[in-house]
């Protein structure tokens, strides 16, 4: 299931409509209101902050991020061990850094 997700100008209107400001969801969270509009803008993930937006217009996470949050992200963590040992010796042994192998 596919939901529309509201864009920022949406969220944003819906909350003035509701009296809520980012501040005042910034103040709530202890973070700062910047960070609130990243998420609701789409740069910056945050569940927790989204999930207060989402509360604050009084919908569903879905509602409002669609499936951004659902857990089906394209990409998952990196795993960096080899390459994070391949540095850490390198460096142990004043050698250089050599380049990173190719993803392809």
């Amino acid at each position: 299931m596919t939901s529309k997700k509201m864009t920022f100008e949406e969220i944003k209107k819906t909350l003035r409509e509701r009296d809520i400001t980012f501040t005042d969801i910034a103040h709530a969270l202890e973070i700062t209101p910047s960070h609130v509009t990243n998420v609701a803008k789409r740069s910056a993930r945050s569940k927790p902050v989204a999930e207060a937006i989402a509360l604050s217009l009084d919908l569903e996470l879905a509602e409002v991020f669609a499936n951004e949050y659902d857990g089906t992200s394209r990409r998952g963590p990196k795993d960096r061990t080899d390459r994070k040992q391949q540095i850490y010796a390198a460096l142990r042994n004043r050698q250089p850094v050599p380049a990173p192998q190719s993803m392809a």
